[in-house]
């Protein structure tokens, strides 16, 4: 059932907000939601820009710092941001009664683990961004490490009275407790200089190894195709004395970072955007964006890029490098029949907004109230 009445939330988040980045952008939305009828207490780092939504109370650690943080960093630092999280979110539930303890990201869940304990009369709710498992799987490390954190996930998920999933099935979490909602993207447009003045291809993100962007720059330097490859993003040395070890300065862009939207900018000027991801389960921001953009994305074969695309139907998928050699050299003779796609990605688009909507949030978050 939708809501009915205003409520109190206290907002836990441990990423750094707001910085245009996915995990930030993904609570930006849910803020945004949150607030619009209820009054919301944020409990956030030191990093990033206040929002500046009504019905919202900022609660900053050391809001003079210029601390800075990386989204998935973890170092004392972080540890000791967490525990003051915590502390300062037990204060608050003694101050304050709230209804909903709503939880950004897995450090922010395993604060509301363990208030559920000691405030049980709120409703916990976890957005859960991506699985610790996950996050550890990517990074390399040992398979004992990562089924210890996969047991210590399934208590903490047991706690929460609701789980939001950015992925359709999460297999940890009860399936009575969990809703989907898939990351909510910015496709407004700031005109910028396009690096180069021939046909590209584009990406835009992190360069983390599972991400697969230098295995997908190897590949495009055996076909050397007449189109160039613009990378949005900050460059790790590795892609850039890649880039150059190439050959490929003069046919590889770096932009370097550009703000959101100057970047959908260069997205859609694109033939194409890419998804060469190489590892990890879960589905990103990307193809959603890319999609809301109206734009095809040319995508690795791997189960995080099949949830919401499919194969010449709003995308072009590829497993392995001698299906994607083909598929540039395809890109560089013709059209590659790109038309025909723009029908799956209208469909598709469709899916999506009626996920957005406001009605289908309501009736999802509020429905035991």
């Amino acid at each position: 059932m939708a809501k009915k009445r205003r409520f109190k939330i206290l907002d836990v988040v441990t990423t750094p907000y707001f910085t245009p980045k996915g995990s930030s952008m993904r609570v930006d939305a849910l803020l945004k939601k949150l607030s619009k009828n209820n009054d919301v207490d944020l409990l956030v780092y030191p990093c990033g820009e206040d929002p500046k939504y009504k019905n919202v109370r900022i609660i900053r650690l050391f809001p003079n710092s210029k601390m800075r943080l990386g989204v998935s960093e973890v170092s004392i630092r972080k540890m000791f941001l967490d525990m003051l999280m915590l502390f300062k979110a037990f204060g608050l539930m003694i101050k304050n009664k709230y209804d909903i303890v709503h939880c950004e990201d897995f450090e922010a869940a395993f604060v509301g683990f363990i208030l559920s304990f000691f405030f049980r009369k709120s409703k916990y709710v976890y957005d859960l961004h991506n699985t610790v498992e996950d996050n550890l799987r990517i990074t390399r490390k040992p398979e004992g490490f990562i089924k210890i954190a996969k047991k210590i996930s399934r208590t903490v998920y047991s706690r929460f009275d609701l789980v939001i999933t950015n992925w359709d099935v999460y297999r940890n979490v009860s399936k009575h407790k969990q809703f989907l909602l898939y990351d909510q993207s910015n496709i407004n447009e700031k005109k910028r200089d396009i690096p180069t003045k021939k046909k590209y291809l584009a990406y835009a993100g992190n360069f983390k190894k599972y991400q697969g962007v230098e295995e997908f720059v190897k590949v495009y330097a055996k076909v050397n195709p007449s189109f160039d490859l613009v990378l949005v993003g900050n460059p790790t040395e590795d892609l850039k004395n890649l880039v150059k070890n190439l050959g490929l300065n003069k046919k590889v862009h770096l932009t370097g970072l550009l703000d959101v939207e100057e970047s959908n900018y260069i997205l859609t000027h694109s033939e194409m955007c890419l998804i060469p991801r190489i590892d990890g389960d879960q589905p990103g921001l990307k193809m959603v964006h890319h999609i809301m953009l109206g734009k095809i994305s040319l995508a690795s074969d791997i189960d995080a890029n099949r949830e919401l695309l499919e194969n010449k139907v709003n995308s072009i998928l590829y497993s392995g490098e001698e299906e994607l050699m083909k598929i540039l050299r395809d890109i560089d003779s013709k059209e590659y029949g790109l038309k025909r796609l723009e029908k799956g990605i209208k469909k598709t688009q469709e899916h999506i907004q009626e996920i957005w909507s406001e009605e289908y949030f309501n009736e999802n978050y509020f429905k035991d109230e």
